[in-house]
């Protein structure tokens, strides 16, 4: 008589091979969206010289070139990511979203070169950055936009306006240029540095964030290069301007104090 076998068996669980990537598709006709995972990216989305499409490459992988391009959404995910996105024309809006660890993105016109002059990025629509948590790094490099606004969260953020270079005319091309222009950097010790002319034609708010505790605190710098309506211009929660702006403001307050 065989007796019944007591072997017991058991079900061993295999790891998760999950394919991540990063994703470009286009959506609702005329989006650029491009999506990223939950690992480091690196995007890089860029116009060619007709200005009629855009390439995206994801590190060294090269995800396709979309035409009829309207409006572009990026949108790393966890991070921390890189982000670039370079080009003369896009008739709609700009939207790059940061993950939750950091971001560092940069936006930009065409470079000047030895043969050809710098180039504005013309959006027609609206340029929003968000940041993570930080500490993120936003740059605009010759930027023109119906309203630009970078918001970035809590943690050591810097943010650089800066020129493409020259244009055919050779004068420095703006940093950037909206009707309305709204700079948010959130909590930490953050740095703004103003390199170009900001042109804002309705109103415009450059904030610091939250008041920081801590050397060297918020910082700002080039505020003599923004320019816009009177009275528009926010300078909100900076515990250090640069020299130019802080010796405006003590004659202001000993002419308020002498009145």
């Amino acid at each position: 008589m065989m007796r019944p076998s007591t072997t017991k068996l058991h079900v061993e669980l295999l790891e998760k091979r999950e394919m991540l990537s990063v994703t470009a598709s286009v959506v609702n006709g005329d989006t650029l969206s491009v999506i990223g995972d939950s690992q480091p990216n690196t995007i890089r989305v860029t116009q060619d010289t007709a200005a009629t499409q855009w390439t995206v490459m994801s590190g060294n992988t090269n995800l396709g070139a979309f035409s009829n391009i309207r409006n572009i959404t990026i949108n790393p995910k966890n991070g921390p990511d890189v982000v670039a996105v370079q080009g003369s024309q896009l008739p709609g809006s700009l939207t790059i979203t940061g993950g939750i660890v950091q971001l560092t993105a940069t936006v930009s016109g065409v470079p000047e070169t030895s043969q050809h002059a710098a180039v504005p990025l013309a959006i027609g629509g609206n340029l929003l950055i968000t940041g993570g948590a930080g500490p993120d790094v936003v740059q605009l490099k010759s930027v023109a936009a119906k309203a630009a606004l970078v918001a970035l969260a809590s943690g050591n953020d810097q943010l650089y306006v800066s020129s493409a270079g020259h244009d055919s005319s050779d004068a420095v091309v703006p940093g950037l240029n909206a009707q309305a222009v709204a700079i948010l950097m959130g909590g930490g010790d953050d740095l703004v540095s103003l390199g170009a002319a900001v042109n804002a034609s309705s109103r415009c708010r450059i904030d610091g964030g939250s008041n920081s505790t801590t050397s060297p605190g918020d910082r700002l710098t080039g505020s003599t290069n923004v320019h816009g309506p009177s009275g528009s211009q926010g300078w909100l929660g900076f515990e250090t301007i640069d020299s130019t702006m802080l010796g405006a403001k003590r004659l202001l307050a000993r002419a308020a104090r002498r009145a």
